[in-house]
């Protein structure tokens, strides 16, 4: 509902769409204790320099990425690792980083297994990586920081297999 709610408001200001408005702003709403304890909205935006005000450096800038829908039994598993890490790479071009070495912070949204959601990988004969949902947030968010770790070449790929995720603790 927030984001719902969130995406027809920009919309009105941006003349798009809340669908529209959905495809170019990156969503990240939080249920944990930071967003109990101060609600807030925190806004990144970025604007295009014009050459003839570039200055000289590297300065602070901003790429946006999203991964494709995952499967539910696809969570916290290889493929969120592996489609989490071509998504920072492709924020790294949207903001224009060359090098691994310029890039200092990673936000990502991790997906959920909802009970919908587990009844639907059983459905098709598929097991998710657990059946308790709030369980799956934290590997949820272990593939997608392992994804984060592939892209950033701190753990070879080599080293990334479904039981990595929160197991394998050499990999931290």
């Amino acid at each position: 509902y927030a984001t719902a709610m969130l995406a027809a408001c920009l919309g009105r200001h941006l003349q798009l769409p809340p669908h529209e408005v959905e495809k170019r702003v990156a969503f990240v709403m939080s249920g944990g204790t930071e967003g109990v304890l101060s609600p807030h909205h925190t806004v990144f935006a970025r604007r295009p320099a014009i050459d003839a005000h570039r200055p000289a450096g590297k300065r602070l800038t901003l790429g946006i990425a999203f991964t494709r829908d995952f499967l539910p039994e696809e969570i916290g598993r290889h493929a969120q690792i592996t489609e989490t890490a071509g998504a920072v790479k492709r924020a790294m071009r949207d903001a224009g980083i060359a090098s691994i070495d310029d890039l200092h912070f990673v936000q990502v949204k991790c997906p959920l297994l909802t009970p919908a959601k587990i009844a639907s990988a059983r459905s098709r004969g598929c097991a998710p990586v657990t059946t308790d949902t709030y369980e799956s947030m934290g590997y949820s968010r272990g593939a997608s920081a392992l994804g984060i770790a592939l892209a950033t070449e701190e753990v070879p790929s080599s080293m990334l297999v479904d039981e990595s995720v929160l197991n394998d603790w050499s990999l931290s």
